[in-house]
């Protein structure tokens, strides 16, 4: 087996908070919104890179059951060989990795409250709906 030429340090959960809304009435399948932030800390010169993805779900509000926002980031570094496909694999692969860190938190999150599991779907983050912030540093 290859080793890639992208490898990331154990990411960490850098925020969480759930906030339930007691007032909440709605029955059935209730479509959950859910925006994506991504920030990126590349420094200049070197071939690494701090990724954070921040989910927010939900809404503060009695249209939905619950609101949560949670923060997961790590270091993400390169090789030489991977310079020019660096970009991509920071704004596309890197925020997919951290999705998956952040699914299981939310779904354990949802299934002690007093309503149905909530499991994140997966993203297609290659189509530039998410909020990014890409700073060189």
């Amino acid at each position: 087996m290859n080793q890639s030429a992208f490898q990331f340090s154990n990411p960490i959960l850098t925020d969480v908070s759930m906030s339930l809304n007691r007032r909440f009435r709605g029955s059935g399948d209730i479509e959950i919104p859910a925006e994506f932030r991504i920030k990126i800390r590349k420094k200049k010169e070197e071939r690494e890179a701090i990724v954070e993805l921040t989910v927010e779900l939900g809404a503060d509000d009695n249209t939905m059951p619950f609101h949560i926002s949670i923060s997961e980031g790590s270091k993400f570094m390169w090789c030489e060989a991977a310079d020019d496909k660096a970009p991509q694999l920071l704004k596309h692969n890197a925020p997919a990795l951290l999705l998956g860190y952040i699914r299981p938190i939310v779904a354990t999150l949802t299934a002690a409250s007093p309503y149905d599991t909530y499991n994140i779907p997966f993203v297609d983050f290659t189509k530039d709906d998410e909020t990014l912030d890409f700073v060189e540093v």
